[in-house]
């Protein structure tokens, strides 16, 4: 498979949310040419692979012989010839022109393994869910494109009997695996070989939780719901104390609904056990106890323009911590003059931009292109109860 990738370069690097949302893609004819269609003007960098077509499916019916193969496709390289992205050479699509590419592009075999997955603690009426991967990234030179075909869709199902799934690259995977009433976490590294993977599933199960504020803050007027997505928002009684039920036994991201149910505090930290854990993938399990930490000791961003000729219905203010958190923080209305205030930060490191509106070429929300903008953002950092200002150019996303 052929994939044309968006690369920032020269004045427009492919900026528009039709390429953000997948590369244009391609097949191979017979005599090893392709021609891809209805591309975006800017630079792009070339993706040789096997992608899906031809990958076998998962099977659930399957012998020994089967267990054993090693199946084999095309090895991930990039035009001209490169192993790795950062050494390909950039492909210019210019408008109404036709780019062609001057040299043949080589290719590799490369082998692909296979996975049996044997669930554990299952019962005879049990179906599984297998999602992955999970929380780590991919192995060096694969992408989404590369994974078997159960992943491509997030999930696959399956009885307790077990399931063999084709198509691996060497490097190391998680899965999830789920049925009604219980749960397994699987990392799984592969390296030359097929590997048997045992699903030893948890039953899940209820845990104590507790709301509590740091030292020296006051406790909030109204204590904001935790939110598991099996669980559900769940509301804290007057001291802070909550229970989760039926809680499965993977990491989860745990969700606070603090802009609404208690202005003026933030998350400073959340333990499980005892021990501080990242909120974005909580160790949680049957019995444990999890304990969130609030402050209210915020921080306030004051965003003003260095040119302050452009209208506020003409440009676009967008401020995101770094690492980017899943709280979503709208923007307020600027003031008289046309500065905007951010007030309840969480303290830590933001990236602030200011962009000129401008059209896209497919047409669409220029706020769907923001995330390939960062690079060109004014960077602050916000400590405890900070109040700071800073001054940001104007940007337009044409302009390189």
């Amino acid at each position: 498979m052929i994939e044309l990738i968006p690369e920032k370069i020269g004045t427009l690097p492919a900026l528009t949310s039709q390429a953000l949302k997948s590369p244009k893609t391609a097949r191979t004819a017979k005599d090893g040419s392709f021609r891809v269609t209805g591309l975006v003007p800017g630079g792009y960098v070339v993706r040789i692979s096997t992608g899906r077509a031809g990958m076998k499916s998962p099977v659930t019916d399957f012998s020994r012989e089967d267990e054993d193969a090693v199946d084999e496709g095309v090895g991930t390289s990039w035009w001209a010839g490169a192993a790795e992205r950062e050494s390909a050479s950039i492909v210019t699509v210019n408008p109404a022109a036709v780019t062609t590419l001057g040299s043949s592009i080589g290719v590799h075999k490369q082998p692909l393994y296979r996975i049996h997955f044997i669930p554990q603690g299952c019962q005879p009426a049990d179906e599984i869910n297998l999602q992955g991967p999970g929380s780590l990234p991919l192995p060096n030179g694969v992408n989404t494109q590369d994974l078997p075909m159960f992943m491509a869709a997030g999930r696959a199902n399956f009885s307790c009997k077990g399931v063999l799934i084709p198509g691996f690259r060497r490097g190391s995977y998680r899965f999830t695996a789920t049925t009604k009433h219980s749960a397994a976490l699987a990392d799984v590294t592969i390296t030359d070989r097929n590997v048997t993977v045992p699903l030893s599933l948890i039953p899940n199960g209820d845990m104590l939780g507790r709301i509590v504020t740091a030292e020296g803050s006051p406790p909030p007027s109204r204590r904001p719901p935790p939110q598991l997505p099996k669980s559900g928002l769940v509301v804290p009684d007057s001291d802070g104390n909550f229970i989760l039920t039926d809680v499965p036994c993977i990491p989860a991201p745990l969700g606070m609904r603090l802009l609404f149910g208690a202005p003026g505090y933030y998350v400073k930290e959340i333990r499980v056990n005892g021990v501080v854990a990242a909120q974005d993938a909580l160790p949680l399990c049957a019995g444990s106890r999890l304990e969130i930490v609030l402050d209210n000791k915020v921080a306030s961003l004051t965003v003003a323009l260095s040119e302050v000729n452009t209208p506020a219905s003409e440009r676009i203010i967008a401020v995101e911590k770094s690492p980017r958190t899943a709280v979503t923080r709208p923007t307020p209305p600027p003031d008289q003059s046309g500065s905007v205030h951010y007030t309840n930060l969480e303290p830590g490191d933001y990236r602030v931009l200011a962009l000129r509106k401008v059209a896209l070429p497919d047409g669409e929300d220029l706020q769907q292109v923001i995330p390939q903008l960062w690079d060109r953002a004014a960077k602050i950092t916000l400590g405890p109860g900070d109040a700071k200002s800073v001054s940001v150019k104007l940007i337009d996303p044409f302009d390189r």
